[in-house]
């Protein structure tokens, strides 16, 4: 009887974990990602241009706990704004 009880508390509570887990992920990249545009935002105030690395902003949010930020270089290639403001 025990067991059943334990079996059935499990059924429920488990799914219910794993979905706290993944808001808590799901949260904290949202956080830093909205770190990374405001500080890209404030770089490209002062700087013309969108800066080329994470280490150029001056971000001061801690590295995320849930996944890591792998070295990416971003795309050199022009936007259409380009264009429009006569570069």
């Amino acid at each position: 009887m025990v067991v059943v009880i334990i079996g059935i508390i499990a059924a429920f509570g488990v799914p219910r974990m794993l979905r706290m887990v993944e808001r808590s992920e799901a949260s904290e990249a949202f956080k830093f990602l909205a770190s990374v545009r405001t500080s890209q935002e404030r770089y490209q105030a002062l700087n013309g241009t969108y800066a080329d690395e994470l280490t150029s902003l001056d971000m001061e949010l801690p590295l995320p706990v849930y996944y890591e930020i792998h070295h990416h270089s971003f795309h050199k290639g022009k936007t259409g704004c380009s264009k429009i403001l006569g570069n």
